[in-house]
């Protein structure tokens, strides 16, 4: 019969084999990506208004940014919400006439799409 000895220090053992790698990370804070390309685009499928807009970051990675499409009222000039989303948004037509403006952003002037 083996002693309480001989069944702990093998155990003690894989214990500190197990907690090893943890001690061997690198100590160094991680550093950022720098994410500082913006990407927007406003387009049109025929049968869909389309936005997306993300950011680039240095590492490959994206970054999702807040997406409205909005729409042209061309009786009264106001501008409706018609789509939202995180890194992207759609609109689908609800027929091609008349063609109607839209944007994503809140200064711009909108694009004349055939999209009602």
């Amino acid at each position: 019969m083996r002693s309480l000895k001989s069944w702990v220090r093998p155990m003690a053992v894989g214990a500190a084999l197990a907690v090893a790698p943890m001690a061997v990370l690198p100590s160094t804070p991680a550093h950022a990506d720098r994410c500082i390309e913006q990407i927007a685009e406003l387009g049109y499928t025929g049968t869909h208004v389309f936005g997306e807009k993300y950011r680039v970051c240095e590492g490959g990675g994206t970054i999702a940014q807040p997406v409205v499409i909005q729409q042209k009222n061309p009786n009264t000039g106001a501008w409706v919400t018609v789509a939202q989303g995180a890194g992207s948004a759609a609109y689908a037509c609800q027929g091609h006439s008349p063609s109607k403006r839209y944007r994503m952003d809140t200064t711009s002037q909108g694009v004349l799409f055939p999209c009602a």
